[in-house]
């Protein structure tokens, strides 16, 4: 069945479910995404809208609909799914960089702010992982994992309650220590993978 997570009432109805069937809500792990790619010669702001509609939006709504339910767990956990993007716009991946971006940016505060309720919070910065999504992709993607790597890596992380998941480290690491270089020199560094075509 698909669902619009991009509806407040969607995500609410979900919850309603989750707590008539269950009880009650200890984890949520909110990971609705898509991605599209800027063609830089015929830039197209709707992309952007879609990016943040379907990857930050329905996260935030999703937020706003389990938040409450949340809140009376005995061991409340909150996750969200961001990117490795996320420390570093990539060339034809600004709309979706800049979506997790948002996504890591408020899970970043959330952190901080609902530690005081005693609510766990953690979010996912993953690099790239086999699903049809990225099948779709027509550039080289460096130490891609399969579904199953990243679904027990996550498991592991997420029972540690780690604050920020990120992997394959050979591929995340880098692309942290080149998001903490100087502008000038990570931006010289990626012109590389941009094609010249």
């Amino acid at each position: 069945m698909t669902r619009d997570l991009t509806a407040l009432s969607t995500n609410q109805k979900i919850v309603e479910q989750i707590e008539s069937h269950w009880g009650g809500l200890d984890c949520a792990i909110l990971n609705a995404g898509n991605a599209e790619y800027v063609d830089i010669q015929n830039f197209d702001s709707v992309i952007f809208e879609r990016m943040m509609t379907t990857n930050y939006l329905s996260v935030v709504k999703g937020i706003e609909a389990c938040l409450p339910i949340l809140r009376q767990s005995p061991d409340p956990y909150l996750v969200g799914m961001s990117s490795s993007v996320a420390w570093q716009g990539l060339p034809k991946g600004q709309a979706y960089s800049a979506s997790k971006a948002a996504i890591r940016n408020l899970f970043q505060g959330l952190y901080i702010e609902l530690a005081a309720q005693n609510i766990a919070v953690s979010w996912i910065c993953p690099g790239f992982v086999k699903t049809p999504l990225t099948d779709k992709n027509d550039f080289p993607m460096p130490a891609r994992i399969s579904a199953e790597q990243s679904a027990k890596i996550i498991f592991q992380q997420l029972c540690r309650k780690k604050v920020e998941i990120h992997f394959p480290k050979r591929f995340t690491l880098l692309l942290k220590l080149i998001s903490m270089l100087p502008a000038s020199f990570s931006s010289t560094l990626l012109k590389g993978t941009v094609s010249q075509s």
